[in-house]
C-alpha cells in the first residue's frame, strides 16, 4: 500500500468516527430538550450512581442516544443530566475500555467526543486505579496531574501539544475545596494506563515507579487526549482502590476494587458535587 492509499483510509477513518460523535452529540441535545450543559463527568469503577438523588436530574440509558455499553461489571451504561450549582451537567456511568472484545479507539471515545460537542467544553474524568506510589493508600482521592501513555493507541492527530492536559486553574479549584473540607490539599500524582484486561504484574509495578507513575489503570488517559486536542478543560480524578501488585500479599480482583469504589462513594460525591459548584 503507497502512501496516498494510507492517507485515503486514514482520512475516511477519522471523517467516519467525527459523523459518529457527532450523531450522538444531536442524539444527546435532542433527549435534554432544550437544557442547556456545559460540564460532563464519565465516572469510573464503582462511581457511577452519583447524581441519582440530585434534583432536576434525568436519566437514559446509553444505546437510546447511540452510545456503546460497556461489558464490565459496574459501568451501567447510563446518561444522566443533572443541574448542579449553576451548571448542566451529563453524568456518564460507566465507559466502553479498549480491552473489551472487538472494540475499536474511536468506539471508546464517543461519550467524551459527543458530550464535547453538545456543549461540555470542559470534563471530569474519573477512574480507579492501583497505587504504585508507596505513599497511597486503597480509599484515598487523587488529581491526576499527567500521564504516561502505555495504552498502545494514540486518538490525535499529528502534531498536538500534550502539555497541561490535566488543566491546572481546575486542579487549584480543586485543591481550593479539599482544602475547605479537609483540611488538607489532596495528593496529586502521575496516572500510566495499560490496555489491559490483565492487571500489572510486581516487575510492571516496580518499572513504572522508576519511570514516575504513581498510579495504574486501564483508562482514561486516551480521553484526556482526545479532549486535550478538542480544546477542552480537563479535570482528573482518580480513586486508589487497591496497591499495586507484588506490593502487599495476595491478588487483585475486579470485584475488590468496586467495593472500594462502593465505601468511597459518598465522600467523593460530597467532593465532586464540591468541586463543580465551585467552577465557573
Amino acid at each position: 500500500m503507497n502512501a496516498s492509499h494510507k492517507t485515503t483510509l486514514e482520512n475516511y477513518r477519522v471523517d467516519r468516527a467525527k459523523s459518529g460523535y457527532l450523531q450522538r452529540s444531536v442524539n444527546i441535545t435532542k433527549w435534554l430538550k432544550g437544557k442547556e450543559i456545559d460540564l460532563a463527568v464519565i465516572l469510573g469503577s464503582g462511581l457511577g450512581d452519583y447524581g441519582k438523588d440530585h434534583s432536576d436530574t434525568m436519566e437514559i440509558p446509553y444505546n437510546s442516544v447511540g452510545l456503546p455499553i460497556a461489558g464490565v461489571p459496574g459501568h451501567a451504561g447510563i446518561l444522566r443530566y443533572s443541574k448542579i450549582g449553576r451548571h448542566g451537567v451529563l453524568l456518564f456511568s460507566g465507559r466502553k475500555h479498549l480491552y473489551e472484545p472487538f472494540v475499536e479507539l474511536d468506539t471508546t471515545l464517543m461519550a467524551v467526543r459527543a458530550a464535547f460537542h453538545a456543549g461540555a467544553t470542559t470534563q471530569i474524568l474519573t477512574c480507579a486505579t492501583g497505587s504504585v506510589n508507596l505513599k497511597y493508600r486503597p480509599g484515598q482521592l487523587v488529581l491526576i496531574k499527567d500521564h504516561i501513555n502505555y495504552l498502545g493507541v494514540d486518538p490525535t492527530q499529528p502534531f498536538v501539544a500534550m502539555t497541561n492536559v490535566y488543566d491546572e486553574g481546575l486542579r487549584k479549584d480543586a485543591q481550593c475545596v479539599a482544602s475547605r473540607l479537609y483540611g488538607r490539599r489532596l495528593a496529586e500524582g502521575v496516572l500510566t494506563s495499560k490496555r489491559g484486561p490483565s492487571f500489572e504484574t510486581p516487575a510492571e509495578i516496580k518499572a513504572l515507579r522508576v519511570l514516575g507513575a504513581d498510579m495504574a489503570g486501564m483508562s482514561t488517559i486516551h480521553e484526556a487526549m482526545a479532549l486535550k486536542e478538542l480544546g477542552a478543560r480537563v479535570l482528573g480524578i482518580s480513586l486508589i482502590t487497591n496497591y499495586g501488585a507484588g506490593i502487599v500479599p495476595g491478588d487483585i480482583s475486579h470485584e475488590d476494587n468496586s467495593k472500594q469504589g462502593e465505601k468511597a462513594a459518598k465522600r467523593f460525591s460530597h467532593l465532586l458535587t464540591s468541586i463543580i459548584g465551585r467552577l465557573k
